[in-house]
């Protein structure tokens, strides 16, 4: 167990700068620049579990009952950026958010 007085890292951006880094240092690694110029957003819509009590939604497209995951990832298949949103959320409103 961790001192109540130890940084709480997932709430801080600990974990965002040191991702930031790494994607950095790979991309430079592919003789590329170090930030991306180009983004591209897909997403995947998954099932709930059963014991799952936030917002669900129903994806028409893919019949499935549950949430949306909308990635925001670089050219080079990085990802940048995760959302999570009810099912029927379109791919354009979850890239606003």
């Amino acid at each position: 167990m961790l001192p109540n007085d130890f940084p709480k890292w997932r709430l801080d951006g600990t974990w965002e700068r040191i991702n930031h880094k790494l994607q950095q240092w790979v991309r430079v690694l592919e003789d590329d620049e170090p930030n991306p110029s180009a983004a591209i957003v897909d997403s995947q819509s998954v099932e709930n579990g059963t014991m799952v009590s936030q917002a669900v939604g129903f994806d028409s497209g893919k019949l499935v009952k549950g949430r949306k995951r909308h990635f925001l990832v670089d050219t080079l298949g990085l990802v940048l950026m995760v959302v999570v949103t009810s099912a029927d959320e379109s791919d354009q409103a979850g890239a606003r958010k």
